[in-house]
């Protein structure tokens, strides 16, 4: 006869809070990125103009199209257009993604951000390049940055 084991239990005994948990995390995420890229919008809502740069700010964060189960298929992530003057326009040369999601080689969340070339600066040679990834543990936050229950994340 087989049994069940201690792990089996106690997830079966824990199912609503791990559920209850995951949510929490899914919004904490979500309103942290979405709060960094409010507190941006507060010091400049239109974009940001240099005399030969242009970054513009998305609307929103992006995140996941539908909920699953699997926790490491949610994340946080803004994207942003980075802009160089070419004669009297401005032309998209990269994005500038950064939020909270799941980084396959560590096994964690961790904040990234990443320079995405255009796709017209792919085809001339450049790639991804990527600053971090730095993780997201309990007990830290950005400076100034709170949880949505007001403790650090």
């Amino acid at each position: 006869m087989s049994t069940l084991s201690e792990v089996t239990i106690l997830v079966g005994q824990r199912a609503r809070d791990i559920e209850k948990a995951r949510e929490i995390f899914v919004a904490e995420i979500r309103a942290f990125v979405g709060g960094i890229l409010s507190g941006i919008r507060i010091i400049r809502g239109e974009p940001w103009t240099a005399p030969r740069v242009r970054i513009v700010l998305p609307k929103e964060i992006e995140n996941e199209t539908k909920t699953t189960s699997d926790l490491s298929s949610h994340y946080g992530i803004a994207r942003t257009e980075l802009r160089f003057k070419k004669g009297t326009n401005f032309r998209q040369i990269s994005d500038v993604r950064f939020g909270i999601e799941f980084d396959e080689t560590s096994e964690r969340f961790v904040w990234h951000v990443t320079l995405v070339p255009a796709a017209a600066e792919v085809a001339h040679g450049l790639t991804e390049a990527r600053i971090g990834p730095q993780r997201v543990e309990r007990g830290q936050a950005a400076p100034g940055r709170q949880g949505l229950a007001g403790q650090p994340m």
